[in-house]
């Protein structure tokens, strides 16, 4: 999670490092998003010291993950299409990250997932019908369809 209360740069720094030495197959660099329900509702970061939660510090720790860590599988989060509804996930996949997260959660049973806080939901811009070809025309890279696994 990037920006949650109380994080530096130095962390991030630090943990970014840790991916690399424990070889990680995959890392998940999504916004920290506040929800009053959660214990950490009532910190509030200082600008100045910690991270923010915002898409560009997210992107930043995505390409940096991507340079020091090289094949490691990371996710274009649905969390950043909550804060960043029209580019989040290909903006994402331009700063490194290599696999997208559709949701196949049923209309009918979306407004029960309360990952985010109520109000909120992850968005797409991705067809559902051919996600792949929504990627390979935005950004110009083919996609792989096989299973997705780290390539050693």
């Amino acid at each position: 999670m990037v920006g949650i209360p109380g994080q530096t740069y130095e962390s991030v720094a630090e943990d970014i490092l840790l991916f690399r030495e424990l070889d990680i197959d995959m890392i998940g660099c999504g916004p920290y998003i506040h929800n009053p329900k959660t214990p950490l509702s009532t910190m509030t970061p200082d600008a100045e010291k910690h991270i923010q939660p915002e898409p560009e510090y997210v992107y930043k720790v995505v390409a940096l993950s991507r340079i020091i860590t090289r094949d490691t599988l990371i996710p274009a989060t649905t969390a950043l299409s909550v804060l960043n509804p029209d580019l989040g996930v290909l903006s994402a996949i331009s700063a490194g990250a290599n696999v997208v997260m559709i949701n196949e959660t049923p209309e009918a049973y979306r407004r029960l997932y309360e990952i985010y806080p109520k109000g909120e939901t992850a968005v797409t811009i991705l067809s559902p019908e051919s996600p792949f070809a929504t990627i390979e025309r935005m950004t110009g890279r083919p996609v792989s369809r096989d299973y997705g696994h780290r390539h050693l």
